[in-house]
């Protein structure tokens, strides 16, 4: 049995929907302020997950070209890009400096 979506008067397809309302609310992350969860450190930068996203169901957080970190670190990092699944961010500035 497959489930259908009513037609749309976009007309977008029930996968195009769905990843539509996905960027829709991660691009509402855009400019705030999350802590987060390392995961690893690649050749890319930090990979993680915010505290409002489970591992290997919800999208990551990604920090490329920052390498200053270690799997179980707790990092505050400023959204700056999103895309249907997925964020990117910077180290949020350290409010102590």
């Amino acid at each position: 049995m497959s489930i259908e979506c009513f037609e749309q008067p976009i007309r977008l397809s029930c996968g195009k929907l769905q990843a539509k309302l996905s960027s829709d609310k991660l691009q509402a992350r855009i400019g705030q302020e999350y802590l987060s969860l390392v995961d690893e450190v690649n050749d890319l930068g930090i990979v993680g997950r915010s505290y409002m996203d489970a591992p290997e169901v919800d999208g990551k957080v990604y920090l490329s070209d920052d390498y200053d970190a270690k799997p179980g670190d707790q990092i505050w990092i400023q959204i700056i890009h999103a895309d249907e699944h997925d964020v990117w961010g910077v180290r949020a500035e350290d409010e102590e400096a």
